[in-house]
């Protein structure tokens, strides 16, 4: 591990997947690059594979698994500053990918609304977030109101996976969606016209099944939303930024 650290255990745990390394202090906000090698699978002839490097920013934030800055100004690799390395790929079918641009602080992402995104692998340790207690935020500035002319273009989306996440609707409200075991559940906020930065935070407690949204800082009227029944297992399902599924 560079810049100076040193590795002191490795654990293979119970999923025969995930590998949980022990280090000397590490220090927070410090960019790491680890390099791996000598991997081997169990194959009678067994197939080594070449050297790998992870890159990621260290983090002491509890509990938290995916921190994208938006801030590489070019590429198609959007990075994962927490301390899991949940890298995600920029996508554009079409011929106009989305814009570097400059964003709330530093840069950002503009996405066009029709088929741009950003898509995050949903298999690893973010496979289970949205299986209990958990909280979406973003920066996020409309530049305009979705058209509502078909299904599929009444909302933007901000984060999302499996159509549960934060969303822009085209009665100018931010909207917080989540599915379970007894249906859906949809709490959103007032109205904000486009234009404007916003700061937009869904917070789901799977204990006291309540659903909150906050704008601002500020918690929107009727939040916390009473829900029933269980999150669900959304299996190996991605998330997306700009756009869903």
């Amino acid at each position: 591990l560079r810049p100076g650290i040193d590795i002191l255990d490795a654990v293979l745990t119970g999923d025969q997947r995930t590998v949980i390394l022990s280090t000397t202090p590490q220090r927070d906000r410090q960019t790491y690059k680890l390099t791996i090698s000598g991997v081997h699978d169990r194959a009678a002839s067994s197939n080594s594979q070449s050297s790998l490097q992870i890159s990621y920013t260290f983090s002491k934030a509890p509990g938290l698994v995916g921190y994208w800055h938006l801030d590489e100004g070019s590429g198609v690799v959007v990075q994962d500053t927490s301390n899991f390395g949940n890298h995600g790929s920029l996508v554009y079918p079409g011929q106009n990918p989305a814009l570097w641009v400059i964003g709330r602080f530093g840069r950002g992402l503009e996405f066009d609304g029709v088929d741009d995104l950003v898509t995050i692998d949903g298999s690893s340790t973010l496979r289970e977030v949205t299986r209990s207690s958990h909280t979406f935020s973003a920066w996020v500035r409309a530049k305009d109101v979705p058209p509502n002319s078909a299904d599929n273009n009444t909302h933007y989306s901000i984060l999302t996976r499996s159509s549960t996440g934060l969303y822009y609707s085209h009665t100018k409200r931010f909207r917080a969606v989540i599915r379970t075991s007894d249906g859906e559940f949809v709490l959103q906020s007032g109205t904000y016209d486009p234009g404007s930065w916003h700061h937009v935070t869904m917070v789901v407690e799977s204990e006291s099944r309540k659903l909150r949204l906050y704008v601002d800082g500020s918690e929107v009227s009727g939040s916390p939303l009473d829900f029933s029944g269980n999150l669900g297992d959304l299996g190996r399902a991605p998330y997306f930024l700009g756009t869903s599924d």
